[in-house]
């Protein structure tokens, strides 16, 4: 697969912003325009809002391409109601463990890895008539994960390798799929001073200077802005809170999903 598809797709899904996430609208052409990247027959993409070890936890989001099958998009709305840790596009999200990266993974790799269940889970997939998936998991801050998945009817010739680089190549270009939102209501003053200028590229030495505070309170004040934010990095901090074209996104930050207020300094 050419790799100018893939960021050409990636550069017109970012190009349409919400709060550094794709907006609606361009998921919905994300969701349309996949399966003739990656010769699938459909798609999805998802979030899952509480995803635990057990498996169990409701869908925040769930979008589907207009050709899959209605069957299929019953099967996929029911796994809110079942025990997922049955469901092998749940386990690659197990071991995902740094915020924002991503697995990328295939159905029948994760049905070798459950040999005990492989009856049950290939009676799960009935419903959506695929021989083979394709899916990427992107973790995000919390317990929040993030999928696509790509399916191939059973006549379909199974997804390759190649297909696997692309489809990691592209979910790691789109970062998350949904605005994140793990926001804290409010910051104390200095930690949001502190957060202004780390926004704005300033490094730790010249935020010490300009807020007349040591380089080590610089440090705790930015591990207690990570904290409050979900994220592991300045990086993805920095990424998460500026969307495509915006100079700097500084507008105070909402209170999370949780409704918990940030941890004191």
């Amino acid at each position: 697969m050419p790799t100018a598809v893939v960021s050409r797709l990636v550069s017109l899904t970012r190009a349409m912003a919400d709060h550094g996430a794709p907006s609606p609208g361009a998921r919905a052409h994300l969701v349309e325009a996949l399966p003739s990247v990656f010769a699938a027959d459909t798609c999805a993409i998802l979030e899952d809002a509480r995803f635990r070890r057990d498996g169990r936890g409701p869908f925040a989001a769930l979008e589907v391409c207009r050709s899959m099958p209605q069957d299929a998009r019953v099967w996929l709305s029911d796994l809110a109601e079942r025990d997922r840790h049955l469901d092998p596009l749940a386990a690659p999200a197990l071991g995902v463990k740094e915020v924002g990266s991503v697995v990328v993974y295939r159905l029948q790799a994760a049905l070798r890895d459950h040999a005990n269940r492989g009856a049950q889970l290939a009676q799960g997939y009935a419903p959506a008539r695929c021989s083979d998936v394709l899916g990427s998991v992107l973790r995000r801050g919390g317990s929040r994960v993030e999928r696509i998945l790509l399916f191939r009817a059973e006549s379909a010739t199974p997804f390759t390798v190649a297909d696997e680089q692309a489809l990691c190549a592209l979910h790691e270009g789109l970062g998350p799929l949904y605005a994140l939102p793990i926001r804290p209501r409010s910051l104390p003053p200095r930690v949001q001073a502190t957060f202004d200028l780390l926004l704005s590229g300033l490094a730790d030495k010249e935020i010490a200077e300009r807020l007349a505070i040591s380089h080590h309170t610089v440090r705790q004040y930015v591990k207690a802005i990570l904290r409050a934010y979900g994220v592991s990095g300045r990086g993805r901090l920095i990424a998460s809170c500026r969307a495509p074209g915006d100079r700097h996104l500084s507008a105070r930050p909402q209170r999370d999903a949780s409704g918990a207020p940030p941890a004191a300094v």
